[in-house]
């Protein structure tokens, strides 16, 4: 079946599972290649299917996507003569939906060959204790969240799963539900959102200093799920709705290692430029037609080349006060990741940044030593403002 219809209409979710498989692809790649770890577990909390247009092989949904790029890495481990263990655990509440899920992945339960699955027919909270205890004895983790709503994963009903020491988490946060009702009264609704959004009194506690309503619920949003899961680090990418300008949904990870965040800053990079490519097209689609097109035969800017340059400047501009305001030096990890865990910037994106810095004479070349070829800032190297002479 051709993939291009599969989302025709509902681009978002193509954006989402992009990010989904690629991140997946990359990380169990990365997690299994250690001598050491021997096994992945990969548990989807709400796996439908919902709204599936391939009957057939579900392609176009959560746990179709992760059969198809689990067993890829199953069998090459398998073939190259180190096979690794991989068990997937899926849950659904909808005994409908939970009728096809069943039929669609039992058949791929492998146990001979290292590939397991599950099924579970549960709320997910109240799933939490079998999952725990279904997780490969000292395997990664790795949890989608993605619930039809912003209800059903509370932070401290499910903290068994997100507290596991080698893990890391995929949620799927429905801002536009949530900033609906972001100034709603009724207590019902603000205390549904309360799990999710750190207690009853959330709103107090979004930044009264920050105008963009979606920066201040996504700050607040990462710095929630930091605290009630364990992990070190949060990061979140949004995605706009296909034919408006305006947030839908904001894909959030937790994880504990740099390079979880790496890799997701590279995965959303690729995600968003072809999407926002998709959406332009889809505006043209569906916007009025002239009787002359404007611009006819010219080369329109790309909308998402332009946002990264804009979110670059920015980035620099913040560097420099931030930096000021700290006046103390500054290893280039340490500030790599508070850039790329905050903004939707990559690795390579800050050295750059930086390299323009010491050009302009805010920050010493610290990576340009005598007999180095160095160009730009490693993990290792100091970022340490120029000295101004005070005669």
């Amino acid at each position: 079946m051709d993939t291009t219809d599969l989302y025709d209409g509902r681009r978002q979710t193509e954006a989402k599972h992009f990010i989904l498989e690629q991140y997946l692809y990359t990380l169990a790649f990365k997690v299994l290649s250690h001598p050491n770890s021997k096994s992945l577990t990969f548990i989807d909390g709400f796996s439908g299917p919902w709204k599936a247009r391939d009957a057939d092989n579900f392609s176009d949904t959560s746990f179709g996507i992760a059969l198809t790029v689990l067993k890829e890495v199953a069998d090459h481990y398998r073939e190259v003569g180190t096979p690794k263990k991989i068990h997937c655990v899926f849950n659904e509440k909808d005994r409908r939906a939970f009728t096809q899920l069943e039929a669609a992945v039992t058949p791929h339960n492998d146990p001979e060959g290292g590939f397991t699955v599950s099924v579970i027919n549960s709320p997910f909270v109240d799933a939490v204790p079998e999952i725990v205890a279904q997780v490969i004895p000292g395997s990664f983790v790795y949890t989608f969240i993605d619930p039809k709503g912003w209800t059903g994963y509370p932070y401290n009903e499910i903290k068994p799963i997100l507290a596991i020491p080698r893990s890391e988490v995929l949620i799927n946060f429905m801002y536009d539900h949530i900033n609906r009702f972001r100034d709603h009264e009724d207590p019902k609704i603000i205390v549904s959102l309360a799990p999710i959004m750190g207690g009853p009194n959330w709103r107090e506690r979004l930044d009264p200093d920050e105008p963009d309503r979606a920066i201040a619920t996504m700050q607040l949003a990462r710095q929630v799920l930091k605290d009630s899961s364990g992990y070190t680090y949060a990061l979140s990418t949004m995605i706009m709705k296909e034919i408006k300008d305006r947030p839908h949904f904001a894909l959030m990870i937790g994880t504990n290692k740099p390079d979880g965040v790496k890799t997701f800053r590279e995965v959303e990079r690729r995600a968003l430029k072809m999407y926002e490519g998709k959406r332009q097209k889809a505006k043209e689609v569906n916007k009025p037609q002239l009787a002359m097109p404007l611009f006819e035969g010219q080369d329109l800017p790309d909308p998402f080349d332009s946002y990264i340059d804009e979110v670059r400047q920015s980035a620099k501009d913040a560097l420099k006060r931030q930096l000021q305001a700290r006046n103390k030096d500054i290893s280039f990890k340490v500030l790599w990741i508070a850039v790329c865990e905050t903004l939707p910037l990559t690795l390579p994106d800050v050295k750059d940044l930086c390299v323009l810095l010491a050009k302009e004479g805010f920050i010493e070349n610290t990576w340009a030593t005598p007999g180095s070829r160095k160009r730009k800032p490693d993990d290792e190297h100091i970022i340490r403002l120029v000295k101004k002479d005070e005669g």
